[in-house]
């Protein structure tokens, strides 16, 4: 069983990898929502259920084979897909991409900004949670004329008088269309 893992309001940059541990054949009802509802008035979510979350966002969800990222490997995408630093999952890196079989990535976006601790029970196992390299600020003094206040001035748009011509043109055509379809419509309806 694994740890419970507690999720902040303002999470942010954090990654938690899991391992679905189920037939390939019964990955898809167990991540879909379903139509019924529960007591709750939630409706019935197999993967919400097993991670023990109260708020998720099933598009920010990735569940994918390792197999689809096999020439990259699983920490390979984590470093470039999702931003860990290799440091972060150097200790790791053997345990990541020994992982087989379906994964579910869940980032802070999913968790829809709720505070609430997740408790995965089976079929899920947790392999670890990672967390963003941060962004580092600006610092110093922007030198462009854009942060000095000057702007270049804008070119105004040149409008030939032949394309002021055609937009009338295109009405007029566009109007006898429309009349020639709607006559060849009652003419069939009537005959």
């Amino acid at each position: 069983m694994t740890a419970a893992l507690d999720v902040a309001p303002d999470e942010w940059g954090v990654v938690r990898l899991f391992v679905i541990d189920l037939p390939a054949d019964e990955i898809e009802g167990f991540v879909a929502q379903g139509d019924a509802v529960g007591i709750d008035g939630r409706r019935h979510w197999p993967l919400r259920d097993a991670l023990g979350a109260t708020q998720l966002e099933e598009d920010r969800l990735e569940v994918f084979p390792v197999g689809d990222v096999a020439a990259l490997g699983l920490s390979a995408y984590l470093t470039d897909g999702l931003g860990i630093p290799e440091g972060a999952l150097a200790p790791e890196r053997a345990k990541i991409d020994a992982v087989q079989g379906i994964v579910l990535v869940v980032t802070s976006l999913a968790m829809g900004g709720v505070a609430q601790t997740l408790d995965p029970k089976p079929p899920l196992r947790h392999i670890g949670t990672y967390h963003e390299e941060p962004l580092s600020p600006v610092i110093g003094r922007i030198e462009s004329e854009g942060a000095q206040g000057k702007l270049a001035k804008r070119a105004e748009p040149v409008v030939s008088k032949d394309e002021g011509r055609l937009v009338p043109v295109l009405i007029v055509i566009a109007a006898i269309l429309l009349g020639a379809g709607i006559i060849a419509v009652m003419a069939l309806g009537m005959g």
